[in-house]
């Protein structure tokens, strides 16, 4: 299933692209997402594009990204869930780590 993602229109060139994303299929066991990215291209003179862009997409959790940082000789100053620093929350879409060697 499809689902909308959002649009964008070239003042410009008035081309229009509505962006959407399927969900495929995901593998717990090795934590890879995939995910296809849609993009339907509407032109001006009424011709529309439709380009699939497939992807392979490994995730990780906090635990395991903070083992990484740790064993890599860092420790973790601050973490976000978002770039407007935005405090973490538990099973939060992204994890944004600001990190420093260890003394």
């Amino acid at each position: 299933m499809e689902s909308f993602i959002g649009k964008i229109t070239d003042e410009k060139s008035g081309i229009c692209i509505r962006r959407y994303e399927i969900r495929e299929k995901i593998d717990t066991q090795n934590q890879i997402l995939y995910p296809s990215l849609v993009y339907v291209v509407n032109y001006p003179d009424g011709r529309t594009e439709r380009l699939v862009e497939p992807l392979q997409m490994k995730y990780y959790y906090s635990s395991q990204l903070r083992a990484l940082v740790e064993k890599c000789g860092f420790v973790v100053a601050e973490e976000f869930s978002w770039y407007d620093k935005s405090p973490c929350v538990p099973e939060g879409r992204e994890i944004i780590f600001v990190c420093r060697r260890k003394r």
